[in-house]
């Protein structure tokens, strides 16, 4: 089918959805989108304090502050948190 005949055009008909749908389905929209930047900060925020962490337990690890106790934890969170 290579020409389409301008009658032919105005004889196919697109559903339409009502103003409601409409209203309806952007704020399903927005919502999604709301969620997806929420979930965006949250990420970044882990990401930041992962490589926190990881850093926390190598310098603890070099400084020989780690003991293989449970205790380890509360060194490397207190490292992590460290602004150095």
């Amino acid at each position: 089918m290579r020409n389409i005949s301008q009658s032919a055009l105005k004889s196919v008909r697109l559903p339409l959805a009502s103003v409601t749908e409409q209203a309806v389905a952007v704020a399903a929209f927005e919502d999604l989108e709301l969620s997806i930047r929420r979930l965006a900060k949250v990420t970044a925020a882990q990401t930041s304090r992962s490589q926190a962490l990881r850093r926390a337990v190598l310098a603890a690890a070099f400084e020989g502050e780690l003991t293989g106790r449970h205790a380890d934890d509360a060194v490397i969170e207190e490292l992590a948190d460290d602004p150095r």
